[in-house]
């Protein structure tokens, strides 16, 4: 449910479509902030890949790619 709360705030941030007229601004605001969540989501997803994919890594890169050392 929250990844569904925060694709709903994606879109509230990116704005309605259509004609923009003088709210272009606050549109170009709102594309790059959504842009750059992406790219953060993008970055995180490539660091954790080896760890979701059980991949051969050595002990530091696997502690390393962990959110929390209890986890260990």
């Amino acid at each position: 449910m929250p990844s569904i709360r925060r694709t709903l705030v994606l879109g509230l941030v990116l704005g309605p479509p259509g004609r923009l007229g003088r709210r272009w601004r606050a549109a170009l605001v709102g594309a790059v902030i959504v842009g750059a969540v992406i790219v953060v989501v993008a970055l995180d997803f490539v660091y954790i890949y080896p760890v979701l994919t059980d991949r051969l890594m050595l002990y530091q890169d696997w502690l390393s790619r962990l959110w929390l050392r209890s986890w260990a």
